[in-house]
């Protein structure tokens, strides 16, 4: 046995003769054999990691860890307008104090069967997002957006048993289109359709080209990736029907409070992510995805993630509440399932749940309405700078793209003379979609101001001469 092994006390597998034991369990003589798979240049090796020396209290620990946060630069201290799957929209206290409360904290994926409490939270929350999408059927929350597009994707597969395809829209995000057909390869052929370099939308007429006796299903973004608002998916929707294919579409739920559910433009499923509502951007995390169907026995049992249950108990007016969809997921079926039931982060279904109670209809509309018009203003003012331009003339809700090409900069270069004004630029789309030249995404959502948005003109203006 290596005497140089380290040993940590609170890892009991790392107790070298339980290391042992599990090494010989599975056959294997060192723990390198299980990475043997990974390339030897992109692998750690031997080389040591580079921690700290141990501390001796958690009060030294704590001031490390405070010295390395405060390497970040939060949207606190910059105005942000950047967009692209995350954004900094406004969270209520109230959603803060709810998730910090210790009853919900913890909740990693939850059961906890006799906390009837935190499972009728989980049930509101369901109900919430049917109620928001239309939908009947809503299980516990994905681990961020792109998860639910492809778990959607593959659902709708599962029900079109037999079809081995599905088309794509080409305007998302480059990402999750690498992420999906990673996922997706061993069972589906994802067909990718065309861009309409006018709008930013996709290419219709090309969309339904694609569209075969062998699709299972269509997925669309609305709205899209660059923003843009695409009003001809009913028409598609009722062509990819004909042909035997179901619709997927992903939408940013924000935007429902202004904007018609899917649903209602022929819709069969519908997934997006869920951090526009209540839940705050944390450097990488605070994400969290959904799937929502038909309430149908089809697609209850091809539904990828645990669901909460309401039943009466014998007492009059009382309720129960218990997961059900157990026997159909992979935490049941393990490699037999579908697809993967990802990490759920149940934690910020109290958020998601919290915030759409305090706004209500009236208060997502006016949500909606406001980041309309403040990202309509930006897109006027934005478009007088020499040099600027709009290049899509698509509807928008709060983002859209800006075009730097006749400027002679690029937006890696403005972006970063940008953080001289305290300001987070666009997000960059030159590398992902380099056929638009030196584009960024900018994200305008009801947070930013008139003066901000004014500020960020000036502040162009003078990175630009």
């Amino acid at each position: 046995m290596d005497k140089n092994l380290k040993v940590y006390p609170y890892m009991p597998n790392t107790v070298p003769e339980v290391r042992q034991e599990m090494l010989d369990r599975v056959g294997i003589k060192s723990v390198d054999e299980l990475f043997a798979h990974i390339p030897e240049e992109i692998r750690f090796g031997d080389k040591e990691l580079p921690l700290p020396e141990r501390m001796a209290s958690e009060q030294t620990l704590s001031r490390y860890i405070t010295g390395m946060l405060k390497k970040n630069t939060s949207c606190d201290d910059f105005i942000s307008f950047l967009g692209g799957g995350v954004a900094q929209h406004y969270i209520p206290a109230v959603c803060d104090t709810m998730v910090q409360k210790g009853e919900y904290l913890t909740t990693f994926m939850g059961h906890y069967c006799v906390d009837s409490g935190k499972y009728q939270v989980w049930w509101e929350f369901q109900s919430l997002i049917c109620d928001l999408t239309g939908m009947e059927m809503m299980g516990w929350p994905a681990q961020e957006g792109a998860t639910s597009t492809w778990s959607a994707i593959l659902t709708a597969a599962r029900v079109n048993a037999g079809r081995k395809e599905a088309v794509v829209a080409g305007n998302i995000d480059p990402d999750k289109m690498r992420n999906l057909k990673e996922v997706c390869r061993a069972k589906l052929d994802i067909k990718v359709s065309e861009i309409d370099h006018e709008t930013g939308l996709i290419d219709i007429d090309n969309f339904k080209s694609l569209i075969s006796e062998n699709t299972a299903c269509i997925y669309v973004e609305n709205p899209t990736f660059f923003g843009g608002i695409d009003e001809r998916y009913e028409d598609l929707a009722k062509y990819a029907h004909e042909k035997g294919a179901y619709v997927v579409v992903y939408v940013d739920p924000i935007s429902l409070g202004l904007l018609e559910t899917p649903k209602n433009y022929g819709a069969d499923v519908i997934c997006g992510e869920l951090q526009s509502l209540g839940i705050r951007m944390q450097f990488g995390g605070g994400m969290s995805g959904f799937v929502a169907t038909p309430f149908e026995e089809k697609w209850i049992v091809e539904y990828p993630y645990l669901a909460l249950s309401r039943y009466k108990t014998v007492e009059e007016g009382e309720f129960g509440y218990a997961s059900m969809n157990y026997e159909t997921v992979s935490y049941n079926k393990r490699e037999d399932a579908g697809d993967i039931t990802s990490t759920c982060s149940a934690l910020w279904s109290v958020a998601v749940a919290c915030y759409l109670t305090l706004m209500g209809p009236e208060g997502l509309r006016e949500v909606g309405e406001t980041m309309a018009y403040k990202a309509a203003y930006a897109k006027k003012r934005l478009s007088e700078i020499e040099g600027v331009a709009i290049p899509f003339d698509a509807k928008c809700l709060k983002e859209f793209v800006v075009n730097f090409n006749d400027t002679g900069k690029t937006v890696k270069e403005i972006n970063k003379a940008l953080k001289e004004y305290k300001i987070f630029g666009g997000h960059d789309l030159s590398e992902g979609f380099p056929q638009f030249g030196q584009s960024a995404l900018y994200c305008v959502t009801e947070s930013r101001t008139k003066e901000e948005i004014d500020y960020l003109v000036d502040s162009l203006k003078e990175v630009l001469k």
